[in-house]
């Protein structure tokens, strides 16, 4: 495929992609038809189905392009919060599509793209955390996955209760909870031998 088929392959998911989450914002993923999806861009069933073989892989398609998006981003912040701050926002922006994904997809399924997201907010983090501390990789690995699993947790609740609490005041609790934490596991685990 050369490049101008590769951009025109990528603007028509892209396309299908906005029609999706336009829908998104006014039912369940269950009674989306790939069919709405089509005409909401203008484009024929066939299209859909050369690009996705169902709505879930064109959702997912969506998620890994607004992760990579993030990612991209979250590269040029200077801190992890930045980061977070970005990823709490873009859901706020996208209220309706992250609700109706939790609704339609259930909690693990959501859970499972936020770790994506997550996770690199969260090695860059820990890596520059880590600093001069010697500690084992499977240690830096563990206290990653804590932090993810309750990074993604606090968002799962977060978007089931309507998005309530203003993204600053989350902000601002978790710089509560954890300032200092990382460094003092990180010398904990450097004291005992971890």
């Amino acid at each position: 495929m050369d490049m101008k088929q590769k951009e025109l392959s990528y603007n028509r998911k892209k396309q299908m992609a906005e029609s999706l989450k336009k829908l998104m914002a006014q039912k369940p993923l269950q009674k989306i038809t790939i069919q709405e999806i089509a005409d909401g861009c203008g484009m024929n069933r066939y299209t859909f189905y050369y690009h996705f073989k169902d709505i879930y892989d064109l959702l997912s398609w969506v998620f890994q392009e607004e992760t990579l998006s993030l990612i991209q981003k979250s590269d040029n912040c200077l801190t992890w919060q930045d980061g977070f701050r970005l990823f709490l926002h873009r859901i706020r922006e996208n209220k309706e599509v992250f609700q109706c994904a939790l609704n339609s997809l259930g909690q693990e399924a959501l859970r499972k793209m936020f770790d994506q997201e997550v996770t690199h907010l969260m090695e860059l983090f820990l890596e520059d955390a880590r600093g001069t501390h010697q500690v084992s990789r499977d240690y830096q690995k563990f206290l990653g996955d804590f932090y993810i699993a309750a990074l993604s947790g606090i968002v799962m609740e977060w978007i089931r209760e309507d998005m309530n609490l203003p993204e600053e005041t989350i902000m601002t609790y978790l710089h509560l909870i954890m300032d200092g934490q990382i460094d003092g596991a990180f010398q904990r685990a450097e004291r005992d031998g971890a």
